[in-house]
């Protein structure tokens, strides 16, 4: 919890472009959702082709800027939201500030929510505060009229489903035999 004498200073949205980080990029875009300052892609170079493609499409779209960090994901947004606020490597972030860090969860992961580990990060979850699951972010994206993306993920991700697997050897066989 932040404390309410404290001041927002960046408001950054976790992108990995897929469906509900997708969906709260271009709902921030149009105004359904309040502005956002950046979004954050953490690019782990093992990304299937398809979220790159998508980025892509998003860079075209969004009014604010993408900051693509490398090497899995926590430690180099951190790094880059220190970065964004001029807060530099082993020094203290300011105890009157903090970071609003939209995270693309929606109402059907809600066991996924969790606090940010550091003080000076606010994690928010405005899917969940809009009451939106996952069709009813591809229906927003339907209805508005945008590319529908694939489902993000790192294409040698253990967690996959066999219907991800078939999919991937069908549709990404190159994609397939690297993972």
């Amino acid at each position: 919890m932040i404390d309410k004498n404290r001041t927002r200073t960046l408001v950054v949205l976790s992108l990995g472009a897929g469906v509900q980080s997708s969906t709260m990029a271009l709902m921030a875009a149009k105004g359904d959702l309040p502005k956002v300052d950046c979004a954050i892609f953490a690019d782990t170079m093992y990304e299937n082709s398809a979220s790159y493609k998508y980025l892509k499409y998003l860079k075209a779209l969004l009014p604010f800027p993408i900051y693509t960090v490398s090497d899995y994901k926590i430690q180099p947004i951190k790094k880059k939201i220190r970065e964004l606020c001029n807060v530099g490597y082993k020094k203290h972030f300011p105890k009157d500030k903090y970071v609003e860090q939209w995270i693309g969860i929606s109402k059907d992961e809600i066991g996924r929510m969790k606090p940010a580990r550091d003080p000076y990060i606010l994690n928010r979850h405005p899917l969940i505060e809009a009451n939106m699951s996952r069709q009813d972010c591809i229906n927003w994206m339907n209805k508005n009229n945008f590319i529908i993306p694939e489902k993000s993920a790192c294409i040698c991700c253990p967690f996959h489903d066999d219907k991800y697997w078939k999919n991937l050897k069908i549709k990404y066989p190159t994609e397939f035999a690297d993972a």
